[in-house]
């Protein structure tokens, strides 16, 4: 996947005025890679090598064991409309901090769309 990204973002040379961000972006896309690994493994969608911890009638948590601790997927149903969710997760992702307590700041690095239209 990470083909796909250019490499002046990958590596956090962007504009050339990010080097404070290189370590962060270097960690990002490795976090990345493993997810796309992960989600794109045969038996993801079956949980093949998972544990169900829990389940309610609209959620289902599955655990696994990773090097680094235990790692949760949650599949849930969102009783709320699907297009105002994804609206507010792609334009209130800045104010986040603002109503989640378990995130202290958060700083908006890149805005995705400039960079995905050149690939349009």
């Amino acid at each position: 996947m990470s083909a796909v990204i250019p490499s002046e973002v990958q590596e956090g040379q962007v504009d050339g005025k990010n080097d404070q961000f290189d370590e962060t972006i270097k960690i990002a896309n490795e976090v990345f890679d493993e997810a796309f690994a992960l989600y794109n493994e045969s038996g993801f969608e079956g949980y093949d090598g998972w544990k169900k911890e829990t389940e309610t009638d609209t959620s289902i948590v599955h655990i696994r064991q990773m090097p680094y601790g235990k790692l949760f997927a949650l599949r849930a149903t969102i009783p709320w409309n699907f297009e105002k969710v994804f609206h507010e997760q792609w334009h209130g992702l800045d104010t986040v901090a603002t109503w989640n307590e378990n995130i202290v700041f958060q700083v908006l690095l890149k805005r995705l769309m400039k960079i995905l239209m050149l690939f349009m």
